[in-house]
């Protein structure tokens, strides 16, 4: 299992209820500090410029506390094994 501090460039699955209670969302994590994560994705910045009316040459970024954070998710490379596949499942 990697850190947040080592998913740092990388793409990661986040929960934002300010967002969407409930979808997933696919952002960058560009940096970690103590109380929370910078992220950048184009579909929420398209979300918060529509609501504010306003348009952006460049894709900011946002800083999300992790108060503010349900859950994130990193796509691992590693095998995933499951009882089932493996056969040693109860019934």
């Amino acid at each position: 299992m990697k850190s947040l501090s080592e998913l740092v460039g990388q793409e990661i699955l986040i929960v934002i209820p300010f967002v969407h209670q409930t979808n997933l969302q696919v952002v960058k994590l560009l940096s970690v500090e103590a109380s929370g994560i910078w992220i950048q994705n184009e579909q929420i910045t398209q979300g918060f410029l529509a609501n504010l009316k306003l348009h952006a040459a460049k894709t900011p970024i946002f800083f999300v506390p992790f108060a503010q954070i349900r859950y994130v998710m990193d796509a691992s490379e590693e095998i995933a094994l499951s009882e089932k596949a493996l056969g040693i499942s109860n019934p």
